[in-house]
Formats: C-alpha cells, sequence, structure tokens
C-alpha cells in the first residue's frame, strides 16, 4: 500500500473544506436597524360602552280620592221631623177613639207606626249631637166629622213620604231608615184612602 504524504493530505483536506465554507448558502440574516419592517398591530375593537341601567322608581300607588260627604240632616231638621211624627202619633190616637171595628185598629197601628218613626229620629239626632230630647205632641185638633179629618190626614201622609224619600238621598248611611218610613208613610195614606171610601 503506498503511504500519503500528511502535509500533502494537510494540503488538501484545507483546500476541500476552504471550498464547502465558501460554497455553503448562506441564510437569511435576521433584519436588523432601520431595514425592520414594523408590523402593524392588529388594532383593538373598542369596548361598547356600558348604558348605567337606570333604577326604577317605585311606583306609588294612588290614593283614591275621598267621595264627597253628603250634607246629612241637621239636628233642627231632625226636630222637625221628630215633632211631626209625635203629633202625627196623637192625631192617630184621638182619631181611633172616634173610630169603631176595623178603622179603629187600623188607626191604632198607624199611631203605633208613628211612635216607632219618632224613635228611629230620635237615635238619628243621638248619633250626630249626642243629647236625647223629649218631646211632648201638640193637641190634636178636636174634629167633629172623621171624614174631614181623614182627608187632612191622606195628604199629610203623601208629603211625608216624599220628604223621607229626600232625606234618603241627602243621608245615605240612613238610606234604609228613611226609605222604610217613606213606605210606611205611603202605606198609610192608602188605609187613609180606604177608610175615606167605606165612609162615603
Amino acid at each position: 500500500m503506498q503511504s500519503i504524504d500528511p502535509k500533502l493530505q494537510s494540503g488538501v483536506w484545507q483546500r476541500v473544506m476552504g471550498a464547502s465554507q465558501t460554497e455553503a448558502p448562506t441564510g437569511p440574516s435576521a433584519p436588523t436597524g432601520p431595514d425592520v419592517t414594523a408590523i402593524p398591530a392588529t388594532p383593538l375593537t373598542p369596548a361598547t360602552p356600558t348604558v348605567p341601567t337606570t333604577p326604577t322608581t317605585p311606583t306609588t300607588p294612588t290614593t283614591p280620592a275621598v267621595p264627597e260627604t253628603p250634607a246629612v240632616l241637621s239636628a233642627e231638621e231632625l226636630l222637625e221631623r221628630m215633632q211631626h211624627e209625635k203629633n202625627d202619633c196623637a192625631a192617630y190616637r184621638y182619631l181611633c177613639c172616634k173610630a169603631c171595628g176595623c178603622d179603629a185598629r187600623t188607626l191604632r197601628q198607624m199611631a203605633d207606626d208613628e211612635a216607632c218613626h219618632f224613635k228611629k229620629l230620635h237615635a238619628m239626632y243621638f248619633l250626630i249631637t249626642g243629647k236625647c230630647v223629649c218631646l211632648p205632641p201638640e193637641k190634636p185638633d178636636c174634629t167633629a166629622c172623621l171624614t174631614d179629618a181623614l182627608r187632612a190626614r191622606y195628604e199629610g201622609e203623601l208629603a211625608a213620604a216624599a220628604q223621607y224619600e229626600a232625606d234618603a238621598r241627602r243621608w245615605p248611611d240612613m238610606a234604609d231608615e228613611f226609605l222604610c218610613m217613606a213606605a210606611d208613610e205611603t202605606r198609610h195614606s192608602k188605609c187613609v184612602r180606604a177608610m175615606i171610601c167605606r165612609r162615603l
């Protein structure tokens, strides 16, 4: 085997290595300095501003309108009606002594009704004044003719019925009492009319 000169081998090796380094592809170098192209930053989407929530004002309950208080009867008006009832009671008790049979019984019952009306009116008077009163009846007119006396009572009963119906509208809290008394007075007028028919 032929021996290789070490010097010759070294020179060949150096030439080969030198060519390899020269021919080696040079990779792209990292850009430096002012030639660096800045990558534009992705713009951030602005956050949608949060609209503050307006606190809900609690609804104040509507106060119902207070109805106007109707004008109730005055104490003087009640006293006037009480006096009429006292007088009517006394008048019918007087007339029942002039009548007989079923007419006398009817007149006595009518007198009791008028006394009951007085008590109801007296209770109303006490409610608005806190006082009790004692009203003596007026002396009934003496009459010789029962039919003439009944005729006068007939007009009075119709007027009393109309008055109590009007009182019921003025004083709704007592409307049931007034309407009941109005019905009694209407019934009394029919009884008086029937008695007059029987006597003619």
